[in-house]
């Protein structure tokens, strides 16, 4: 079985639809500008925030429905359709201790959903897994459509979280440059739809080619620092798509701009034979 894959829709401080964030990307344009006092101890920073920053339901609810225009009405209502929503802290400025339900019953009462939305929340990979689960869950028949919604806000509570790692760059973030000092925060949403027929999408589709995932269990907080857990799943990847390095033509590295994340991703993909592959 074919899972097939499109409507990407993003929201930023650079547009609201996936076209007006390329095309701002293109013309060199960037979001992450200079906040004054903003750090626990009233430091000034560089972040990427939306302007009269919305919660994070209203980012949620305002992306599936940009998604959802791209399809048949009628999907969305259906029980062979699921939501599945990604965040690393969702809505944890306004609820510490359960800052995703309030916006999970929101969001199934607004649009009637038939099945209660599914939460992947696994830090910076829970796009990935929420996308390969949508995946997972097509090919095993248990529902034929999947629209998969991602969104963050900066909260005080992970602004001062990386500023505890010392890990919030001086300066706007540069990944991989050996002048690097570290991440430059931001919110944001995305979403995609994703359905075992093609011909319930409204514009060009994809073929998703299958995912993995790997724990390398090295620390609660840095990775390996050869790049091990990195390079099993890009192999595996490789494997199940029988593709080989070379067939690559662009990496979407995770790129944080920090000493230890950036030495590891380039040290990875040194390993797999893909260091001159733009990314």
């Amino acid at each position: 079985m074919i899972t097939y894959i499109g409507l990407e829709n993003i929201i930023s401080p650079l547009g609201i639809t996936a076209e007006e964030n390329f095309n701002q990307i293109k013309q060199g344009n960037t979001s992450i500008n200079y906040h004054r006092g903003i750090g626990f101890g009233h430091e000034n920073i560089f972040l990427s925030k939306l302007k009269n920053t919305p919660s994070f339901y209203e980012l949620l609810s305002q992306c599936l429905q940009a998604v959802i225009k791209g399809t048949e009405d009628e999907l969305i209502l259906s029980k062979d359709t699921i939501v599945i929503i990604s965040t690393t802290k969702a809505d944890i400025k306004e609820n510490i201790t359960t800052p995703i339900i309030a916006a999970i019953k929101k969001l199934t009462k607004e649009f009637q959903l038939q099945q209660q939305p599914i939460v992947i929340s696994n830090a910076c990979i829970s796009g990935v897994l929420a996308m390969n689960t949508a995946n997972n869950f097509i090919k095993a028949g248990i529902y034929k459509n999947a629209f998969v919604i991602g969104a963050d806000v900066v909260s005080d509570f992970v602004l001062y979280g990386f500023q505890s790692l010392y890990a919030i760059s001086d300066k706007p973030c540069q990944p991989f440059d050996k002048n690097r000092t570290g991440i430059s925060l931001g919110e944001g949403a995305g979403g995609v739809f994703m359905s075992s027929d093609k011909n319930v999408f409204k514009s060009t589709c994809f073929e998703f080619v299958e995912g993995t995932s790997s724990n390398d269990a090295n620390h609660i907080s840095g990775p390996s620092r050869t790049g091990e857990g990195l390079v099993r799943t890009v192999n595996n990847s490789l494997a199940l798509a029988q593709l080989k390095p070379s067939a690559i033509d662009f990496i979407s590295a995770h790129g944080t701009g920090t000493s230890f994340n950036d030495e590891m991703e380039a040290i990875a993909f040194s390993r797999l034979g893909m260091n001159t592959i733009p990314l």
